[in-house]
């Protein structure tokens, strides 16, 4: 299977956690309604919504999802 979407529910820890690392100036911000941070960087989008949920997508999700968000 090879999907370019990846959704998880984070905690309050995780999200602040999330945050943080979103912070680095190699993401680029962007806008989108209802999302406590949106940022894109080649090949994938990353929104964190205000519910805690956590969607990535996009051609590079996969890579990002298992070098950057699980460690």
């Amino acid at each position: 299977m090879n999907t370019n979407s990846f959704s998880f529910k984070l905690t309050s820890e995780q999200q602040q956690e999330l945050l943080a690392l979103l912070q680095n100036p190699k993401y680029e911000v962007v806008a989108v309604p209802y999302t406590q941070i949106a940022v894109a960087i080649t090949d994938c989008r990353i929104n964190l919504y205000t519910s805690g949920k956590l969607l990535v997508q996009g051609k590079a999700a996969r890579e990002w999802v298992t070098f950057t968000l699980e460690p």
